[in-house]
């Protein structure tokens, strides 16, 4: 089981509350040092799953205190190496309760992860473009190669992830923010690709851009399943894992296709490969929802999860809803 390395820092008035908190949950000091007249250091090893309850009492007791700091550092290695317990045979009650137990990093390193890159920043403009200009020549040249190169480089992932993730807990601001920053990039890529459509003629029969005017339930079935795939990635902290799952879900392609069908005037065309970038949104976020509920990711007090549980139910609805609409539009068109 991983592990998390934590360093304290509290105010010396609430020392005993924060040693009878550990002891409860059987967590060892491993060291406690006096920093100054007022504040204490300490530290001390927490599994990496099965702790938020534990956090959570601890941010909610300490963090609005003066001089209040909390830090997690991963553990890559143990020497020796630590031997499993003995396990006492479980009671009927314990087994039901660990079987829907997964492992995933705690709320507070995902919210960190995920937060840290919800603005919008010069560096994510510049990736849309750059992206959005590899995946334009990739679909013009018809080289898989370089279009496999725009899906790695564009930065629209992180976006629906943290999306998935602000729904889940009933965030407000970030779930803005990641809007905010979603449909930023796509204004960016798609009025690039139009620009270029305007400019350039295109071969609409290239198997690259014409794969992606044609959608079938496949389509959306790899959608749903590459985005319980990044959120398992992200919950786990499995980095190297979301560059493939940028490389399935392939959000560029469609996106660019569309704008330079559309500056073509293959107005129909180019609308079907901007259903294809759509659906890959909706389903991702469906499906991200969904695995973060039942990876047990919940709000750390009970209003919040009163409000999150209110931004889940609408979102499930508006993801269903629009996902079947779309589902019925190709029904209808292909």
């Amino acid at each position: 089981m991983e592990k998390r390395f934590v360093k304290l820092y509290l105010h010396k008035s609430q020392s005993a509350a924060l040693e009878k908190m550990l002891e409860k949950d059987e967590i060892t000091i491993m060291s406690k040092s006096q920093i100054d007249e007022k504040q204490y250091q300490y530290e001390f090893i927490i599994n990496a799953t099965g702790s938020d309850n534990l956090l959570d009492r601890i941010e909610h007791d300490f963090s609005k205190i003066k001089d209040f700091h909390m830090y997690f550092f991963n553990i890559e290695a143990e020497i020796p190496r630590p031997k499993e317990p003995e396990k006492e045979p479980e009671k009927e009650e314990e087994k039901k309760e660990n079987k829907y137990v997964f492992q995933r990093l705690t709320r507070q390193e995902l919210y960190n992860d995920i937060n840290k890159d919800v603005t919008i920043s010069v560096s994510y403009i510049l990736l849309i473009i750059i992206s959005s200009i590899i995946a334009g020549i990739g679909l013009i040249r018809d080289n898989s190669t370089i279009i496999i190169g725009s899906m790695v480089i564009a930065p629209f992932l992180g976006s629906n992830v943290s999306l998935a993730f602000s729904t889940t807990i009933g965030d407000r601001k970030t779930l803005l923010q990641s809007l905010e920053k979603l449909f930023i990039g796509i204004g960016i890529s798609f009025s690039i690709a139009l620009l270029w459509g305007f400019f350039y003629k295109i071969d609409p029969s290239v198997y690259e851009i014409a794969s992606r005017t044609t959608i079938s339930i496949t389509d959306i079935i790899l959608a749903f399943i590459t985005g319980v795939a990044a959120i398992l990635s992200v919950n786990k902290g499995v980095v190297d894992a979301l560059v493939g799952v940028m490389v399935a879900v392939a959000f560029m392609p469609p996106i660019i296709a569309s704008g330079l069908l559309i500056g073509n005037g293959m107005i129909d065309k180019g609308l079907s490969a901007l259903l294809l970038f759509f659906i890959n949104i909706v389903a991702i976020n469906l499906a991200g929802v969904l695995t973060f509920l039942v990876e047990g990711l919940r709000p750390s007090t009970y209003w919040e999860e009163k409000n999150a549980k209110k931004y889940r139910i609408i979102s499930l609805i508006i993801w269903i809803f629009l996902l079947s609409l779309m589902s019925y539009l190709l029904y209808i068109i292909f």
